[in-house]
């Protein structure tokens, strides 16, 4: 199958313009339901290029063309709208070993363990970040090989994740994710994602 576990895409123009996000469903060999939080029918297009996120596969765009494009009231002066949306070329599929990054300025919070057993906790900023780790600037002083707790809000979900450093430079710490839950990767992906596709509004 085409899509695996996907419920995100974002539109855009054969052009690479940036349209709208829609939600994936009813996801089949060779088409998926998109739906739209607002009537897009002036804007959307026939043919468009569709970036879809993946859980399992990762970030797969390609070429597609929208059908039955239809509009219906959810509550009293709002309305949704959905197109069927047939799968046509892969321009680009970025795999999940080759994670999508993305440049962020976060606040966290960081906290560990030091060898006395005091715990220790600091202020920190995520530079960037993918579904595989981050990179975080602290004043503290961290080692390679050294795995501490990182806590910041990825859209509306506040995450804790255990970090575990693989690379050190003079502007801070490149991280890993050694064990993250699905659920986990899912919202750290889900975010990413997001970032991504705001990035390129703009």
């Amino acid at each position: 199958m085409f899509l695996i576990d996907c419920h995100k895409a974002s539109i855009y123009t054969i052009d690479n313009e940036y349209l709208c996000d829609a939600h994936v469903s009813h996801i089949a060999d060779r088409s998926a339901l998109l739906t739209f939080e607002e009537p897009y029918g002036d804007i959307l297009r026939s043919e468009v290029l569709v970036t879809f996120y993946d859980n399992a596969k990762g970030l797969v765009s390609c070429s597609c063309r929208l059908s039955d494009y239809k509009e219906y009231a959810v509550s009293p002066g709002v309305k949704h709208s959905s197109a069927l949306c047939s799968f046509g070329e892969v321009v680009t599929a970025l795999q999940r070993r080759n994670d999508l990054k993305v440049r962020v300025d976060l606040p966290a919070r960081l906290s560990y363990t030091d060898g006395e057993g005091k715990t220790i906790r600091s202020d920190a900023s995520i530079r960037d970040i993918s579904a595989g780790g981050v990179f975080v600037i602290c004043s503290c002083t961290l080692c390679t090989g050294q795995q501490f707790s990182l806590s910041f809000r990825a859209g509306q979900k506040e995450l804790l994740l255990t970090a575990e450093v693989i690379r050190i430079d003079d502007a801070g710490y490149g991280c890993r994710f050694p064990d993250m839950t699905s659920s986990q990767e899912a919202s750290v992906r889900s975010f990413v994602f997001q970032q991504d596709s705001r990035n390129k509004r703009f």
